[in-house]
């Protein structure tokens, strides 16, 4: 079997047994395969410019993740009470209603508390850390 080598200068053929040469074409094709997939998962950071609509997407969602994790903290700042009607009204979707019915408080109640943590959250934001 003859294995070809392209050179910028020149081209060169060898040739070796079939042993030797089906373990060349498949080491040649892992190592081929080997860098396409790492050109597929890599970026560039210094593409930022070419690719911009993309690392702005990435850059945004990272944005999001950071506020996402502000709020969790936020939250955790808040009575166990306050916590439970933020999280089942705001993330979970639930109603005063249903979450006075449940706690077993009035409908007022639960509004008061939920402006009451909503004003703590807002001033753990306005307070420099």
């Amino acid at each position: 079997m003859k294995i070809r080598y392209e050179f910028a200068t020149e081209t060169v053929e060898i040739e070796v047994s079939d042993d030797w040469g089906s373990l060349v074409i498949d080491l040649d094709r892992q190592e081929y395969n080997n860098n396409h997939a790492e050109t597929r998962r890599h970026y560039s950071l210094d593409a930022l410019a070419f690719e911009g609509e993309e690392y702005g997407k990435v850059d945004q969602a990272m944005h999001n993740l950071i506020e996402y994790q502000d709020l969790r903290e936020a939250v955790s700042k808040l009575t166990d009470q306050q916590q439970y009607i933020i999280i089942n009204h705001y993330y979970l979707g639930r109603s005063y209603t249903e979450i006075a019915k449940e706690l077993g408080i009035s409908i007022p109640c639960v509004t008061k508390c939920a402006e009451r943590a909503r004003k703590q959250i807002k001033k753990y934001f306005s307070d420099p850390r």
